[in-house]
């Protein structure tokens, strides 16, 4: 105690009136400091019956009625599982029913009376009994969640701050989302990203699209793109695993690096200048006019015939900057939307270093031994080539069904298959496009699909921007149903060569907000069931048992006409028994 202190309490008037100003308080009768501060001012002459008219006087009771809620809860839970005219899952529902009513009650009461200052108030104790009901507070999922509600609330509390550290180092970071709290604590902060890379990275594995995938993605924006210097952590540590790792893991990180890059730049958030100072080595450092170059493409989002040139003559160059300097997901699509546009032509005289850049980013390898680069081209002038013929057929071809043979052979090269893509993407959606898409553009978007894994995720969403296209059409039902049943087949190959998940839960969610006929669904089942066969992984029954067991799509008729889908239910029903 410090002398101020200890003279104020040497003075028996002064003892007195401080203790009657805490005796006048609330339910002080419950506080843990109310004996030593009976004992003070009996000891500095005060009257007993005014003490206990005060104490009594102000006993509201919060606490015991706090604890009779609790016990009439415990009492409501013992009655409903002891009640035997009610089957297991009803007490079961009815206890919850009661905890959950309890809980939010708590919750909303707690959130509106909340006050900081208060609350870190348990940090000026001398002991520890102001914090020591916290670490079983934490342990239960919806007290947790009301810290998350109220740090989100009071992001300077110390108190919250403390309490969602003790959650992060409980081992329940990937609960917080909070990150205005875990930006403010870097040991925090980095327990939350990790453990949402982790996550991201695990959906990854299971393929792109699903909803279980867009939601760990999302919540990994979310803490990415928090700030600048969020962003750059994570883009570099992203970047650092990537060089680490190899195989899957290293392409997923760099392709979840990307994506980021695309969400942020619709947060219109400039990320070029970071990519290009990543991309640089300490031991090596890229002319500035090249990266002024790029950098100028990539902040305007425009390609000019002057900074693709200054590029395209340092890539001539004996010795050429960093390829994944041209693998920006931005500048690639640049190119491939000059080149294979079907709106759209760039000047011929141009045009080779265009396709140049777009045949040396898709085609050229680069690896790193002892601080020093090597490029291999094996692959630059076929690419390259195969390139300029199918953009050369694009242009000449009257009929492009009449070089099918020739499309089927150049399909082959990833970067043809993706200029391709992107042609038919540019030509079936185009606004003066009319009618529907002609066979030739489902047949190369089938072969496309079964030739390029990477290229599913570009395929999964031109297929979807084209059914709405189509829905949107304003034509007779049964045309309209006949064209969206032709992308129906197409969802359905894409399926076959190993898409499953994406497309299944799409016409899941598609059938739910009422933007697909029952009888395409049901067609959409039927058709699926004939190409598969058990065994089928938890998550693939998931999505496909909703549509399969719903009398409204599968009929008593159709189980008679699709033996398989008898089969299919027959096969869940036994897996759950096991």
């Amino acid at each position: 105690m410090d002398n101020e202190n200890s003279s104020i309490f040497g003075d028996p008037d002064t003892i007195r009136r401080n203790c009657i100003e805490l005796f006048s308080q609330p339910d002080f009768i419950m506080d843990p400091q109310v004996v030593p501060t009976l004992t003070q001012y009996l000891s500095a002459g005060g009257e007993m019956e005014k003490l206990v008219q005060l104490l009594s006087s102000n006993y509201h009771s919060n606490a015991q009625l706090a604890n009779l809620l609790g016990t009439w809860l415990a009492d409501l839970e013992l009655d409903d599982r002891r009640n035997i005219s009610h089957s297991i899952h009803e007490a079961v529902e009815s206890s919850s029913s009661v905890r959950d009513c309890f809980e939010s009650t708590i919750s909303s009461m707690i959130s509106k009376i909340f006050r900081p200052e208060s609350a870190d108030k348990i940090f000026e104790m001398d002991s520890t009994e102001g914090i020591d009901w916290l670490p079983e507070l934490i342990s239960c999922f919806p007290w947790r969640k009301l810290i998350y509600e109220l740090s989100e609330q009071f992001p300077h509390c110390l108190m919250l701050n403390f309490a969602v550290k003790l959650i992060s180092d409980a081992g329940y970071q990937h609960e917080i989302s909070n990150i205005n709290t875990a930006a403010q604590q870097l040991d925090i902060f980095s327990r939350v990203f990790l453990s949402s890379v982790d996550q991201v990275l695990h959906e990854h594995m299971k393929g792109q699209h699903t909803e279980s995938y867009e939601k760990s993605f999302a919540e990994l924006l979310h803490v990415a793109c928090h700030s600048e210097q969020t962003f750059t952590l994570t883009q570099a540590l992203l970047h650092i695993i990537a060089r680490q790792e190899n195989g899957k893991r290293a392409a997923a990180c760099e392709n979840i690096a990307q994506s980021l890059r695309l969400s942020a730049d619709k947060h219109e958030q400039d990320t070029a200048a970071l990519f290009i100072a990543m991309t640089q080595s300490e031991a090596e450092g890229i002319s500035p006019h090249v990266t002024q170059a790029l950098r100028t493409v990539l902040t305007k989002r425009s390609l000019n015939p002057a900074d693709i040139s200054q590029l395209y003559q340092a890539y001539m160059e004996l010795v050429p900057p960093p390829v994944d300097l041209i693998r920006d997901p931005f500048f690639v699509n640049m190119l491939i939307d000059a080149l294979f546009n079907s709106a759209t032509r760039i000047n011929t005289e141009h045009r080779p270093k265009y396709v140049f850049l777009l045949a040396y980013a898709s085609s050229v390898t680069e690896t790193i031994r002892n601080g020093s680069r090597k490029q291999s081209k094996l692959e630059l002038d076929l690419t390259r080539d195969r390139v300029e013929v199918v953009l050369n057929l694009l242009d000449t071809a009257d009929d492009l069904l009449s070089e099918l043979q020739k499309f089927f052979e150049l399909l082959h090269t990833p970067v043809v298959a993706a200029g391709l893509l992107h042609y038919i993407k540019t030509t079936i959606l185009r606004e003066d496009f009319l009618g529907e898409p002609l066979p030739i553009h489902f047949v190369l978007i089938d072969e496309i699909a079964s030739l390029h894994t990477n290229l599913h995720s570009r395929l999964f969403k031109v297929l979807g921007e084209l059914y709405d296209n189509q829905s949107s059409i304003n034509e007779v039902a049964e045309v309209v149903m006949e064209r969206q049943r032709n992308i129906i087949d197409r969802f359905v190959h894409l399926l076959s060569v190993g898409m499953s998940l994406p497309v299944i839960e799409r016409i899941n969610t598609m059938f739910k907000e009422g933007h697909i006929d029952v009888s395409l669904v049901r067609y959409f089942g039927m058709e699926v069931l004939e190409i598969i066969s058990p065994p089928y992984s938890t998550e693939f029954i998931a999505a496909l048992l909703p549509i399969i067991a719903n009398p409204e799509v599968f009929d008593a008729p159709t189980f008679e006409k699709s033996p398989a889908s008898k089969e299919f239910i027959d096969y869940c029903a036994a897996l759950r028994k096991k």
